[in-house]
């Protein structure tokens, strides 16, 4: 949402109105809301007359026209004042009001009213346009997080199809389907070496658009081929004259966003996308057409498709935690802090190479299930209340459920599940004990522990290392497994010298 009319004006008089009547009242005159388009929107205490309408318009004009204040005097000694509402796009309404004349018992002060009167609707307005800022940076950050989780998502989708499916032509036209239903783009092409031209179009298009037509495909395919050696091994977009040279007779205005498909730097395909109208092509679509265009490249040669879908596993994973961290600033960087913390802790206690793989995954996704969560909980500044914790309790459940469907995440599925589980017994979900909980678990109940204690939180300080370590060791035994606590202990010196490393690793990761 963008603080434009209507919605803008609508907020205002909204969050506004019972403001813009107390001032109405304080200074004993009118108040009047106005949109851009000369609309009166609010009137306090009512419609103005009409022999002040006229007035009144050309106030309003005037103040939209050189975004300035505008005084008038009328004959009676009232004083008319219209004043401009800005936000960082520009001027978004204008506020007028009608000011009495002074009363004779105090003239001898109205010299100095009229510019406080003058200054305190001027602060209103600035309010005003102030909430308008905030109404679209909280706009932005909605529609990037939005953005984020639908990029998570999608690319989630493809990874369990490159991960699971046998027919990799199927899976490739997946990819371009999706990316094309992603961005809403008429027309998807992927090229790919020995293969012919996927295409994919929009439900429909051939009705609407009956000159894109085969020959047309065949002729933009057959110029990003030709030109693909000198264009940038990046994503790029723009008109499509503009990026492709050769004579375009469109009957309206295309947008082209392509990403080429390289290995070892050379191209060897494309995937392109084709948008009509007057709509450029956003940086965050570019950015998956990218993404999706580097998972294509990991399903193009079936006997490397192992590395290609851990690597794309890894791309998903760190979509995962990006998306978890947002919705908590307040724990930014402690996925991959319990993640180095984990696995410092697996390789001191000797963990064999398949056991630090499930581990791996298992650390730095142990929160995934916070994803679903509400907000107000997970960033509220003070304890929660009971049925608070409760949900928060849900969420190696919900985790397990993201993470169990893939198959190279099954084992670390199980270590989320029960990486809340205490070692007496008595956690959660499962009331498990001892060696029940897979030693995985146990080593990220162990670094989950330290690192929130030497956190800060908006309900609590961070301790220190030593400060943590105590309150580690004082639930040896009954919350923590005893052996995993006797590893941290011996690596603690190098904690304490290397925090600041971790610290910014794990924020740079």
């Amino acid at each position: 949402m963008h603080p434009n009319e209507p919605t803008a004006i609508e907020s205002l008089a909204e969050r506004f109105g019972g403001l813009l009547r107390h001032t109405a009242d304080l200074l004993d005159g009118e108040v009047q809301l106005w949109s851009q388009r000369l609309e009166l929107v609010l009137a306090v205490p009512g419609r103005p007359p009409a022999e002040r309408w006229a007035r009144l318009h050309e106030i309003v004009r005037r103040v939209a026209a050189h975004h300035e204040s505008v005084r008038l005097s009328a004959r009676d000694g009232e004083v008319l004042l219209g004043l401009p509402v800005r936000c960082r796009r520009g001027l978004s309404a204008v506020v007028t009001a009608r000011l009495p004349r002074p009363r004779p018992a105090i003239s001898a002060e109205s010299h100095g009213a009229a510019p406080r009167t003058a200054a305190l609707l001027g602060e209103l307005a600035r309010t005003m346009g102030e909430h308008l800022d905030l109404l679209q940076a909280h706009a932005s950050a909605a529609a990037e997080l939005v953005q984020q989780r639908t990029e998570s998502d999608l690319l989630q989708r493809v990874q369990q199809r490159l991960a699971f499916s046998d027919d990799l032509r199927a899976t490739f036209s997946f990819i371009l389907e999706q990316c094309r239903a992603a961005t809403g783009a008429e027309l998807a092409l992927l090229s790919l070496p020995d293969c012919r031209l996927f295409v994919t179009r929009q439900p429909g298009l051939a009705g609407r658009c009956a000159w894109i037509d085969r020959g047309l495909v065949q002729q933009i395919g057959a110029r990003i081929e030709a030109d693909l050696p000198r264009l940038p091994r990046r994503a790029i977009a723009g008109p499509l004259p503009s990026l492709l040279q050769g004579p375009w007779p469109l009957p309206e205005i295309a947008h082209l966003a392509l990403a080429p498909l390289t290995r070892r730097d050379c191209p060897v395909g494309y995937l392109a996308l084709l948008r009509l109208g007057e709509s450029a092509f956003a940086p965050q679509e570019l950015h998956l057409l990218e993404a999706l265009a580097a998972h294509t490249v990991l399903g193009m040669r079936g006997g490397e498709m192992e590395e290609h879908r851990n690597a794309a596993l890894l791309a998903t994973v760190k979509a995962l935690v990006a998306t978890i961290e947002a919705k908590d600033s307040h724990t930014c960087g402690h996925s991959t802090r319990v993640h180095l913390l984990s696995m410092l802790l697996g390789k001191e206690l000797g963990l064999a190479p398949a056991a630090l793989e499930s581990l791996q995954w298992a650390s730095i996704l142990h929160d995934v299930g916070k994803i679903g969560m509400p907000e107000s909980i997970l960033r509220k500044p003070a304890a929660l209340t009971p049925e608070e914790y409760d949900v928060v309790k849900q969420h190696p459940q919900r985790g397990y459920q993201v993470l169990h469907h893939i198959h190279q995440l099954q084992d670390a599925a199980q270590a989320v599940l029960l990486h809340h589980e205490r070692y007496a017994g008595g956690g959660y979900p499962l009331g498990l004990a001892g060696d029940g909980i897979p030693r995985a678990a146990r080593i990220i109940a162990v670094a989950d522990t330290f690192d929130a204690l030497i956190s800060t939180r908006p309900y609590r300080a961070s301790r220190s290392e030593d400060e943590a370590f105590a309150e580690i060791r004082r639930v040896r035994g009954s919350q923590l497994d005893p052996e995993i606590v006797d590893a941290l202990e011996t690596m603690l010196p190098f904690l304490r010298e290397n925090v600041v490393m971790l610290e910014s690793t794990a924020h740079s990761g």
